[in-house]
């Protein structure tokens, strides 16, 4: 049987195993210590030459914490955000209204469908938002107008049910703030093309 040539320009020794050991003769460089693949000029070892086949050098910890650092991106926290200001128009339903409260009107029953639907929207949204799809900032202005709407029957149905007005007007508060905030990101022409960028890139 023919002996196998090596290729010309590459010095490769096979180090001595046990007898029985069972485990194939790793080649090493010349001038290297047994098992060390033969390295390149550059000082890299070359993965061509591992009897495994390629391999993946060492991960040093900067890499790991850039790779931990990139799940946060503006894209994510931008989703978190969305799924979380949609949520929170179930606080306007009868569920979420203070103990004592009459929530038997027409008025909570109206307030109930359009939460539930603006909440279904935002979800929506936030699916496009993740997926990359161009529609999801369409989808959220249109939960946002329609969570909007839904404030004025809540205005009614927790006045006249009992509730507070300080305590309904920090909810329709907060809610509007919520939509002017969406609508600024996404209506403004240099910060929906920032938010588009941070989403599509």
């Amino acid at each position: 049987m023919a002996e196998p040539r090596l290729p010309l320009g590459r010095v490769v020794v096979l180090s001595a195993m046990p007898t029985g050991s069972g485990k194939p003769a790793m080649p090493r460089s010349a001038e290297g210590p047994p098992g060390l693949p033969v390295a390149h000029p550059s000082g890299i070892p070359n993965p061509e030459h591992w009897p495994f086949g390629p391999f993946s050098p060492p991960r040093l910890p900067t890499t790991l914490l850039v790779e931990v650092m990139a799940m946060f991106t503006l894209r994510t926290l931008g989703g978190i955000a969305l799924l979380m200001a949609g949520s929170s128009w179930l606080w306007i339903t009868p569920s979420f209204a203070t103990r004592g409260v009459n929530t038997s009107s027409i008025w909570w029953n109206i307030t109930m469908m359009l939460a539930l639907l603006t909440v279904l929207g935002f979800l929506i949204a936030t699916w496009g938002l993740f997926a990359r799809w161009s529609w999801w900032e369409y989808a959220a202005l249109a939960s946002a107008a329609l969570g909007l709407v839904a404030l004025v029957p809540f205005w009614f149905a927790a006045i006249g049910g009992g509730e507070t007005a300080g305590t309904t007007a920090w909810n329709v508060f907060v809610h509007v703030l919520m939509v002017a905030g969406v609508a600024v990101l996404l209506l403004v022409p240099p910060l929906e093309r920032w938010v588009n960028q941070q989403v599509m890139g």
